[in-house]
Parts: C-alpha cells; sequence; structure tokens
C-alpha cells in the first residue's frame, strides 16, 4: 500500500480524488498552503447549537468551534465522519453515516460531518461539498474546517476517518481504514454504535 505525497500547492482537488489507498484516502502535508478567513455563505449554520435538520447546511469551523458543535450533543452518544471531496473513499462509505444517523438517531445517536478540504477557502470546493452532501440527504450537523491544515489540527492521518464518543462527550472509539493489520468494516461501526447506544440508554427525562 503506498503512501500519497500531496506536499505541493498544485495538488488540487481533481488531481487528489483520483488518487487513493486500497483502503483509504491519505495527505501527509499541507503546510505549505496559506489560510485564511472562510468565505460566506448562505449555507452556513450562524449557531453553535444543533442541527434542527430543516435543511442541509454546511456551517464552516475552527477547532474551537467544533468542540462547542460536538458539547452541544452532551447526553447523546456522537459519532463524527471526518471526509473530503478529494477523498473517493470518503464519498463511497457516506451513505452508511447518512444510514447510522436515519436508524439511529431516535435512540440517542447524534452524527456530524467534518470535510476536511486541501483550499478551503475556495469557493467551488466548497459548493461542491455542500451539493454532495445535499444529494445524500445528510440532515445532520454538517462542518467544515476553515484551515487547510485540518488533518494535522485534529490528529488525523488517512481518510475516511470516524470518531464515536459516548454520552458524558468521552472518546469511546476511533476507526480508521490505514492499518492493512487491523481492517475494520461498516459492520463492525455500526455494532460499535448499538453496543455504545445499550449500554448508555438515552435519559428520556431530558
Amino acid at each position: 500500500m503506498t503512501t500519497m505525497n500531496f506536499s505541493h500547492h498544485l495538488i488540487r482537488s481533481a488531481a487528489a480524488a483520483s488518487m487513493l489507498w486500497v483502503a483509504g484516502c491519505a495527505e501527509q502535508s499541507t503546510s505549505n498552503r496559506s489560510e485564511s478567513s472562510a468565505p460566506p455563505s448562505s449555507s452556513i449554520d450562524a449557531e453553535d447549537s444543533p442541527s434542527t435538520g430543516d435543511e442541509i447546511q454546511l456551517q464552516t469551523v475552527d477547532r474551537a468551534r467544533f468542540d462547542r458543535v460536538l458539547a452541544g450533543h452532551q447526553g447523546k452518544v456522537v459519532f463524527v465522519d471526518y471526509w473530503a471531496t478529494w477523498c473517493g473513499n470518503c464519498m463511497e462509505e457516506f451513505p452508511h453515516t447518512v444510514a447510522l444517523h436515519e436508524k439511529y438517531a431516535a435512540d440517542g445517536l447524534a452524527v456530524v460531518s467534518l470535510a476536511m478540504e486541501f483550499d478551503p477557502d475556495d469557493a467551488a470546493t466548497r459548493q461542491r461539498a455542500w451539493e454532495f452532501l445535499k444529494t445524500q440527504n445528510a440532515r445532520f450537523d454538517n462542518l467544515y474546517a476553515d484551515s487547510p491544515d485540518a488533518l494535522e489540527q485534529y490528529g488525523i492521518d488517512v481518510l475516511p476517518h470516524y470518531r464515536l464518543y459516548d454520552r458524558t462527550g468521552k472518546l469511546h472509539r476511533e476507526f480508521t481504514f490505514s492499518d492493512p493489520d487491523n481492517p475494520i468494516s461498516q459492520a463492525d461501526i455500526e455494532a460499535a454504535v448499538r453496543e455504545l447506544l445499550a449500554s448508555e440508554p438515552m435519559d428520556t427525562q431530558k
């Protein structure tokens, strides 16, 4: 399995989308890319509170705001899908994330997606991410990292990447396709979600 090097600024979304690992999408360095404030968009949810699910929104966040969004779901089991439009495997696996939301939201599962793009300030890239979410009917909190160094900031080497948090906000498990000696499947992920939901029943009094 070869590791792809995206250290040059000229490697953009289109090139990266065609260079996939067998088991995942990798990104090693974005240190040469400049960061600036994210452009405004009508699809941004200006609040840190959980999405109402009335429409598909894409909220630009820094790390602190991402943490506040997760904190807003305290009391629920939280599943986070880290993905990008340049990662073909991410987009292929994303319907499973939507299915988890549809199947387990009533049991106390909150799903959050975080898009991690090489050039988050590029309007076309952001639009592509939003359009993809709309095609997936992703009616949960969809976040958009404001930094080209998001993978490093969030401690992620390979996409897609998933994290599962318990009802107190503590990280319960991580799932990645980067380790060929420890393969995972969507069935493994769903089993972990079901197990955590069952071990921590939702407080119906809240």
